[in-house]
């Protein structure tokens, strides 16, 4: 890796895992009963919730047990009083990175007149009270609410693209042209993609202070995607993905650029090499990963998404994900959930369609 800017950063290596596209859902695995009790423990030695809308309503799922719980007063499609017409919005939840007391709801097209869009932004806990809500008439992509909660980093989406930052009120704190990319808050800073460098802002600003860059042993018809960083703030992972290729990998360095390595792969006759939307699990030791097709991550043809627990731990493996038992590395586990959000139906270890989960502790 490449390092440019005020502070001398090493690049080593890079880990980044492709899996088999396609089904999963059991096979010989123990942790998947045939007919699980609701609230069972389905996931062993892992914990947390992982944040979801669905259905225009916000709810946790129990890691541990696969299970759904729906957070209180987030009937946002039926809220006349916090959204002018709420049944035209589109609703999207951010929580707080490694916290469970407040999340970031963002409702697109919370109200419109003359061809505008009105975009709301609203502070919720996880007992359903309302902390503070602003809006604006335009297109925002991206909206995340800092570490320390007192600042929303979002994209404005204009004539032109502007990344900014704001308080919890709404007044604006620093503004940068920047085409949408994908980024991170890392303690008071930010972290965002462009091409094959991660630039660190400085603090509280969307202004670059210094960037790291790829190295050209990394595939360089790839470039960086969605990236996330873990709980302590000293690593992060991130998509690697290449159009030509048709290919989204995850990797894993540490935060100064070093120790980058390949997480995942796939065997190489699988079709659909698509593992994305990594999440780390609040203790640091897992991170979810999506394996197939997903409206939400990727425009690539493929299959319905599956979900996969890595290790995080260096032991110089490059995992491979296989929905056929033989073929992947045991040290992999499959994500199960039940099928139904009424915590009823089959197991499975489907992805959620059209949504992203967000795990927090």
């Amino acid at each position: 890796m490449i390092y440019h800017g005020a502070k001398k950063l090493i690049f080593t290596a890079f880990i980044f895992l492709i899996v088999s596209c396609g089904g999963g859902g059991g096979g010989d695995d123990a942790e998947s009963p045939d007919n699980p009790s609701s609230g069972e423990r389905l996931n062993s030695n892992v914990s947390g919730y992982l944040l979801f809308e669905y259905g225009d309503n916000g709810y946790l799922m129990d890691v541990s047990t696969g299970t759904y719980r729906k957070i209180n007063n987030t009937d946002w499609g039926a809220n006349n009083t916090l959204f002018p017409k709420p049944d035209s919005a589109s609703f999207y939840v951010w929580p707080v990175q490694n916290d469970r007391t407040e999340f970031l709801l963002k409702a697109h097209d919370c109200d419109h007149s003359f061809g505008d869009s009105l975009t709301c932004i609203v502070l919720q806990d996880y007992q359903g009270n309302i902390n503070n809500s602003f809006s604006m008439w335009d297109t925002l992509l991206g909206t995340t609410l800092s570490p320390n909660k007192q600042y929303i980093a979002l994209f404005r989406i204009l004539a032109a693209d502007w990344f900014e930052i704001y308080t919890r009120s709404g007044d604006l704190v620093s503004s940068n042209r920047l085409d949408y990319t994908n980024y991170a808050w890392y303690g008071n800073r930010i972290i965002y993609a462009s091409n094959r460098r991660f630039y660190f802002t400085e603090e509280n600003s969307t202004v670059a202070d210094y960037f790291l860059e790829l190295p050209n042993n990394i595939d360089t018809s790839a470039n960086i995607g969605r990236l996330v960083v873990s709980p302590d703030q000293q690593r992060v992972a991130f998509e690697l993905v290449s159009e030509e290729l048709r290919y989204s990998k995850p990797y894993i360095m540490n935060i100064d650029g070093s120790n980058i390595r390949q997480l995942a792969d796939m065997p190489e006759n699988s079709e659909y090499k698509n593992i994305v939307e990594p999440q780390w699990s609040p203790d640091g030791k897992w991170i979810l990963v999506k394996q197939g097709y997903s409206a939400v991550s990727t425009p690539t043809d493929g299959t319905r998404p599956y979900l996969y627990l890595l290790p995080t731990e260096d032991t110089g493996k490059v995992y491979i994900i296989s929905i056929v038992d033989s073929e992947r590395s045991p040290e992999i586990k499959e994500f199960y959930r039940y099928d139904n959000i009424d915590n009823s139906g089959q197991v499975t270890n489907n992805a959620l369609s059209e949504t992203t989960m967000y795990w927090i502790p």
